[in-house]
């Protein structure tokens, strides 16, 4: 099972990917879910609705933070609203900058995929 995603900037590019894997867009997100993908480690933390900026860490929370799709995936499955304001999601009690780095790719050489462009083909 791979345990990475593709990087894609828009809904054509989705469409390449998803035809590459055979299956429909919407198919290729809930493959992804469906891994159950854990924190990684490799990409910036998503943020609790108390940090101002998505680049600022609290150090006080001790541990790693969830990745962005892996708090996508929760609320799905929560059937809880994801809420797009100013540039940020909030999912729940954790809110994160659209451009924040998912830990997942198709290959080594490709980019991480911002959580903001998961958001817009899926919601």
């Amino acid at each position: 099972v791979p345990s990475r995603l593709c990087s894609f900037s828009g809904p054509s590019d989705l469409a390449g990917v998803a035809l590459s894997f055979g299956c429909a867009s919407a198919d290729l997100l809930g493959y992804a879910l469906a891994l159950g993908w854990h924190t990684c480690p490799s990409v910036g933390p998503a943020m609790t609705a108390a940090d101002a900026e998505p680049a600022m860490a609290s150090k006080a929370s001790g541990g790693r933070r969830k990745d962005p799709l892996v708090l996508l995936r929760e609320c799905i499955a929560q059937k809880e609203k994801v809420h797009w304001d100013n540039d940020y999601l909030d999912f729940g009690e954790n809110r994160v900058h659209r451009s924040q780095k998912c830990g997942y790719k198709l290959t080594q050489t490709d980019d991480f995929i911002d959580i903001g462009s998961v958001w817009y083909m899926f919601r």
